[in-house]
């Protein structure tokens, strides 16, 4: 195993199982749903035995403070006569929502949607849910947020000490789960690949991506949340052409800087059917890196090779937050 500043590289199937460091046991590098499937039961279990406050999740979570509102007591209501968005989702009556961002966070809390609002005819309306509008039901409360562009898929934990609902400053902390980083995507499309260079395989269809981190426009992963991510990519050819043999490596890059490298292989020239390559490693990230697919292919003719296409399987770049 080689170890670098940011990145472990390992042989495929070298990490049977990988204990993150909130206790969830991945089972498979591999198996997105088995990663989602621990972290849940983990969580569970957790919970249970700590007896923490989890709230039921709330569909959305702000992302700054309300303008132009009225505090009512329980209530928070638009002083204009529009629909309510929160973080680019227009929640329905019924639906909670966590409000965290307000200058004066006396007034951050749990909501539930009381009147959606109507451009033009009618203001919005909010009020405390009965779960979270009385001390002890804050202290410590943890809540998951289930849409949103910046906090969908987002925790979040209530860490003051609030000795009145609507007086005291409620503070709520976040972080993001590994199970709603799990992100799979491939490309679709055929590319070339020319020989004697590292190019990009520009994944441009999404399988799975609850956090909204994969950019299929670019073709790369950008990662939310600072910590240890799985990567695991391959590149499938369709057909080598040319004569003689082909040096294949697959590759992970990171902000477009070679972060891993998988085993290089050389293959035989074939005239059909499909050869692929892969590569996988667990990297070191900060938010707003840029995750990659990439491979070299060097051949004697100097021939380029297309890709597989209309494969989810090929072309294929996963992504899990481990720790």
């Amino acid at each position: 195993m080689t170890i670098q500043k940011r990145n472990f590289e390992y042989q495929p199937n070298f990490l049977a199982g990988f204990l993150c460091k909130a206790g969830t046991l991945v089972a498979s590098m591999f198996g997105a749903e088995s990663v989602e499937t621990a972290a849940i039961k983990n969580k569970a279990v957790t919970a249970a035995k700590m007896a923490t406050p989890w709230k039921a999740p709330v569909a959305v979570a702000t992302t700054a403070a309300f303008s132009e509102v009225e505090v009512k007591g329980e209530e928070i209501e638009s002083k204009l006569l529009v629909v309510l968005s929160v973080d680019g989702v227009s929640p329905t009556v019924g639906q909670r929502v966590l409000v965290k961002n307000e200058a004066e966070a006396k007034n951050d809390g749990i909501y539930e949607v009381v009147r959606t609002g109507k451009a033009t005819k009618e203001s919005w309306l909010i009020k405390r849910t009965v779960d979270a509008n009385t001390t002890s039901e804050l202290q410590d409360a943890v809540i998951v947020v289930e849409k949103g562009t910046a906090n969908g898929g987002s925790e979040w934990t209530q860490t003051a000490t609030v000795t009145t609902v609507g007086t005291t400053a409620q503070t709520w902390v976040g972080k993001v789960s590994p199970v709603t980083t799990v992100a799979i995507a491939y490309r679709k499309a055929g590319q070339k690949i020319p020989s004697g260079a590292t190019t990009r395989v520009k994944i441009d269809t999404v399988v799975k991506d609850p956090g909204k981190n994969i950019n299929v426009a670019e073709g790369f992963y950008e990662v939310p949340v600072e910590g240890y991510y799985s990567v695991v990519g391959n590149v499938f050819y369709a057909a080598q052409l040319g004569t003689g043999g082909h040096s294949n490596t697959g590759l992970v890059l990171l902000n477009g800087t070679q972060a891993s490298l998988g085993n290089q292989t050389y293959s035989a020239q074939i005239a059909g059917g499909n050869i692929g390559f892969s590569v996988e490693c667990i990297l070191f990230c900060k938010a707003k890196d840029k995750i990659e697919l990439a491979i070299y292919q060097d051949n004697a003719a100097a021939s380029e090779a297309p890709t597989a296409e209309n494969n989810e399987s090929f072309n294929r770049l996963q992504v899990v937050r481990v720790a």
